[in-house]
């Protein structure tokens, strides 16, 4: 998030007992880290760190040319 300059609101699950259901209720799992993607009036949700990172590289170089 640094490196790319992101803003992104971070969730801790264990502090916040809604966020975790929110998280369990959508993906069946309390694994984390975990990328909400919300487009198009779509939720979708990112498990895999490396997938997250490749998303968010790929969405910000597309966001900034």
């Amino acid at each position: 998030m640094t490196r790319l300059d992101l803003q992104l609101e971070l969730r801790d699950i264990h502090a916040n007992g809604a966020w975790k259901s929110e998280l369990v209720k959508a993906t069946g799992k309390q694994m984390v880290p975990c990328l909400r993607i919300e487009q198009g009036g779509n939720v979708r949700w990112m498990h895999e760190s490396i997938d997250i990172i490749r998303y968010l590289e790929t969405e910000v170089a597309r966001a900034r040319k």
